[in-house]
């Protein structure tokens, strides 16, 4: 939501402060998690934007940090090119930050609108992935775990671009990650044996030897093909071989999930116990 004006003054235009109004004292993994998380989900939405070159590799950097309440004075800098903070400021080799500062204010729209849809103002909003869910359940951690804190985020930027103030209460923080891990749904185990899910192919190979190119889906899972591996030949074989096209048949299996970043990439089926015509 639209705050008052952080009373943080940046030396120059291009400025994003992240303020923390503690009332109990900040962990520093949750803080640092927070602010790495916030660069990173920055550097996602330059990528996926188009803003940017990727080889500008332009990045959020640390202008200053502040006493008391917790303030981080954050900038984006190009990677090329040295650069100097200190009591005369930014050497001129990095004039071509504050050329790019226009990225940060709709970086920060984007966040806004995820942390909306996430309160439940969903209208007009694109629904967040996961990795961005799971990007600002760990930003609003710190402001989430303090009763009566909150978290803003003030941006100066040039003339033309102008200023934005967004800012979280630790009741709005706790209703976004409850929410966002709603969405998220349970974290998979990063290898675990599930008995009599159901599987439908997506692609196979018509060779029962062949380890390679075969694809299946198991909807309890993940909507999404997924890589099939089989414990044994004559478990595909079964599969092949079933009366009708297999690709209109439902397999009841035993399976083996692989994960990679909570996600599943391997499905290895280690029994087949039946199947039928697909509904």
């Amino acid at each position: 939501m639209a705050a008052d004006e952080v009373d943080a003054e940046p030396t120059k235009d291009g400025v994003l402060t992240f303020k923390l109004d503690n009332q109990a004292p900040v962990a520093l993994d949750d803080l640092t998690v927070s602010l790495h998380t916030l660069a990173q989900s920055y550097e996602d939405y330059l990528s996926a934007s188009g803003l940017v070159r990727p080889e500008d590799s332009i990045k959020l950097y640390i202008h200053e940090l502040r006493t008391g309440t917790i303030v981080a004075l954050l900038q984006a800098i190009a990677k090329q090119g040295r650069f100097l903070f200190g009591e005369h400021g930014v050497v001129s080799t990095v004039k071509a930050v504050y050329e790019r500062a226009d990225t940060i204010a709709p970086f920060l729209i984007s966040l806004n609108d995820a942390i909306q849809f996430f309160l439940g103002n969903q209208e007009g909003k694109k629904e967040p992935s996961k990795k961005e869910a799971d990007q600002i359940v760990k930003i609003l951690e710190p402001v989430a775990k303090d009763n009566g804190s909150q978290v803003f985020f003030d941006f100066k930027g040039p003339a033309h671009i102008g200023q934005m103030h967004f800012h979280y209460n630790s009741q709005e923080a706790n209703a976004v990650q409850n929410n966002a891990r709603r969405y998220l749904g349970p974290t998979l185990p990063t290898n675990q044996i599930l008995r009599d899910e159901l599987l439908t192919l997506h692609q196979v190979r018509g060779d029962s030897k062949s380890r390679t190119g075969d694809k299946g889906i198991i909807e309890s899972i993940s909507k999404l093909p997924v890589k099939l591996m089989f414990s044994s030949e004559e478990i595909k074989k079964g599969i092949l071989d079933s009366p009708d096209n297999p690709f209109q048949r439902v397999f009841a299996v035993d399976v083996e999930v692989k994960t990679v970043g909570d996600e599943p990439a391997l499905y290895k089926v280690l029994a087949l116990k039946d199947n039928f015509e697909m509904p």
